[in-house]
């Protein structure tokens, strides 16, 4: 092998190396939902992609494939990109625009890197037996019945449910539907050895259990889905020698249907399988929200990541909507609310391309048997198909849940979808583009504009979750947290939660009645309004500030505040109750108590807020509390 040869044969394996890093590290890494996690995909992606840019280099023959979902993909990331310089909360914004850019640079890196059917079947086997791990971890769990996630303690909500890696079981569920057709595909149609598809049996026996133990109806709804199309495209396409098939399909829904009497059976703590959990999902209360805020923002949405500060302007008078829901638990409709009908349309055309070029380039991945009625089974082609019945499962569960928003998912998702992009290849040579001077040097502008900005962002994350965490790690309000926490706004300035738990720390010493004190609540009042400066949504900002005012006694300067915090938030417990709090500091009692009373309607469980004070201002007036 001579040195251009040897290069890139070095090169295409680091990438893959990096790669395959960032698709295991994800679902380990509890989905990378916590910036910590995200970090390590994030520098093993930048990575990656210099070893392309090297390779576009230093390899002048390596070529540029370009099939039509790639023009999809680029348009959404300039869409992206766009739409953040417009978004009202910068911060926001910039986060969801880095992991968007991620997914993007995954779905190039893997597209031109690794579409050699070798590294195809590598990193179909690799996510296989990940998935058959993961699937373990959660058996355990749910066996023991153990709360642990690794060394964190799970929500009590999950209570009963496997979640494997991933804290919530939903998700756990939305990457063992993808995973769990490509077992079964590379059952029926791969070409191996029967050793090969035994263990690949038990390997696809172990996901489906795992699926079937999170316990979650969209996961088992999605994997349905998935599978149905699988078998039901296998035998449209086999046409012949149906048995086979048939019987492992009716195996698999017997093994499917024991394993439901099991989870049925274990359903006690959340009764999630239920006709009440059924009708009553707060799902159904989510959703008008989200589609209000798409028709106020119909074509181009609210903003990147912006629906949840949207949510409470829109949300419904109810206690089961008393926090913020984070995502719309709908896919389609988170997007809508976010990116309107041009972002929405866009994704729709990237999943058409893909769609597209599967059924075009089928054809070309089936091979034909050495003679009449023999075997067609092609590795590629059971790549493909299990890859295909992958993201109809992912389609189908992102109706229910928001997979689509947990990195470890979404990177998932782009990988199947740049194998089953790779495969046009077969079909046709137009797709590739020429190797000239100029080629590499239009592709490889962007790519290390990509990977200059994300290293810059990469580190600034890195500086700010290593102080943030160490001020989380301190539980008091010592001057050693606020230290760690004016360290990280110092290396994200646009960060509002920061501004608003630094100004929190000067709240809480000058309430507490600590030596001037009047100063303290004054500083705190200038983070408070950094905070509602950097997210102008956020209610809490607004009502810290306006209670710093109330506390120097400048009531008249505070009451604005309260009633903004309001206008964004109407049918907000805490929100509510805080104008009672501000009432009641002008003495203006029989209307606190009103406040105060609402919101007790809005949320009676846990209101200390409002239960004390209702307590105090019964004192006042003289008047017992209803009872």
């Amino acid at each position: 092998m001579d040195k251009p040869s040897r290069i890139d044969y070095l090169l295409e394996r680091l990438i893959w190396l990096l790669v395959l890093s960032v698709l295991v590290v994800g679902p380990v890494a509890k989905g990378l939902a916590h910036p910590n996690d995200f970090i390590i995909a994030l520098w093993l992606s930048i990575g990656a992609m210099g070893a392309w840019i090297l390779r576009l280099w230093l390899v002048p023959q390596h070529r540029l494939l370009w099939p039509p979902a790639c023009y999809a993909v680029a348009a959404f990331a300039g869409y992206a990109i766009w739409r953040y310089t417009q978004s009202p909360i910068e911060h926001v914004a910039r986060q969801e625009l880095i992991r968007v850019l991620l997914y993007a640079g995954m779905f190039f890196l893997f597209l031109n890197n690794l579409h050699r059917q070798e590294a195809s079947q590598r990193t179909a086997i690799l996510l296989v037996t990940l998935a058959m791990g993961i699937s373990a971890y959660a058996i355990y769990q749910f066996v023991t019945h153990s709360e642990l996630v690794l060394h964190t303690v799970r929500p009590p909500g999950y209570e009963g449910r496997a979640s494997g890696t991933y804290i919530n079981p939903n998700h756990l569920a939305g990457f063992l539907e993808m995973v769990l057709p490509m077992g079964l595909a590379l059952i029926l149609a791969g070409r191996f050895s029967i050793l090969a598809k035994v263990l690949l049996a038990y390997a696809t026996l172990v996901i489906l259990t795992g699926l079937a133990l999170t316990i979650s109806r969209g996961g088992w709804l999605a994997g349905s889905v998935g599978i149905a199309f699988l078998f039901a495209f296998y035998l449209f396409q086999q046409k012949e020698g149906w048995g086979p098939p048939i019987a492992g399909a009716i195996l698999l829904g017997c093994i499917a249907l024991g394993l439901y009497a099991v989870a049925k059976r274990a359903d006690t703590h959340q009764n999630r399988l239920t006709d009440v959990r059924r009708t009553f999902d707060v799902r159904f209360k989510v959703w008008p929200a989200a589609i209000q805020v798409w028709k106020d923002h119909l074509w181009l949405g609210a903003g990147p990541d912006h629906f949840d500060y949207y949510f409470r302007k829109y949300r419904m008078a109810s206690d089961q909507l008393v926090g913020r829901p984070g995502r719309v638990h709908n896919d389609y409709l988170n997007t809508l609310a976010d990116w309107g009908v041009v972002g929405l349309g866009l994704v729709a055309w990237a999943v058409g391309a893909v769609a597209w070029g599967f059924f075009r380039g089928w054809r070309n991945l089936q091979r034909t048997g050495n003679e009449v009625g023999g075997p067609r089974q092609s590795t590629r082609a059971a790549i493909a198909l299990g890859a295909a019945s992958g993201l109809i499962a992912i389609l189908a569960h992102s109706v229910f849940d928001f997979n689509m928003h947990i990195p470890a998912n979404a990177l998932l998702a782009v990988t199947l979808m740049a194998i089953l992009t790779g495969y046009l290849r077969f079909g046709s040579e137009r797709h590739w583009m020429s190797n000239a001077l100029w080629v590499r040097l239009l592709v490889s502008l962007p790519l290390a504009g990509w990977v200059a900005y994300m290293s810059r962002e990469a580190l600034t994350l890195t500086r700010e979750t290593r102080e943030l965490a160490a001020a989380a790690a301190i539980h008091e309000e010592t001057p050693a947290r606020l230290d760690h926490l004016k360290q990280a706004f110092g290396f994200e300035p646009r960060n509002p939660v920061t501004a608003y738990d630094i100004g929190e720390h000067y709240w809480r010493e000058a309430s507490e009645g600590a030596a001037g004190n009047e100063a303290v609540a004054r500083e705190g009042m200038e983070w408070f309004k950094t905070a509602s400066l950097l997210n102008p949504l956020d209610p809490a900002s607004l009502i810290r500030w306006g209670m710093c005012l109330d506390w120097l006694e400048r009531h008249d300067e505070a009451g604005p505040f309260f009633q903004k915090a309001l206008d964004l938030d109407p049918n907000g417990f805490s929100t509510v109750g805080h104008m009672g709090w501000h009432l009641f500091q002008l003495g203006q009692y029989a209307k606190a108590k009103e406040w105060f009373e609402k919101s007790k309607g809005l949320y009676w469980k846990e209101n200390p807020l409002a239960d004390t004070y209702l307590k105090i201002i019964e004192k006042k007036l003289g008047e017992p509390r209803p009872k």
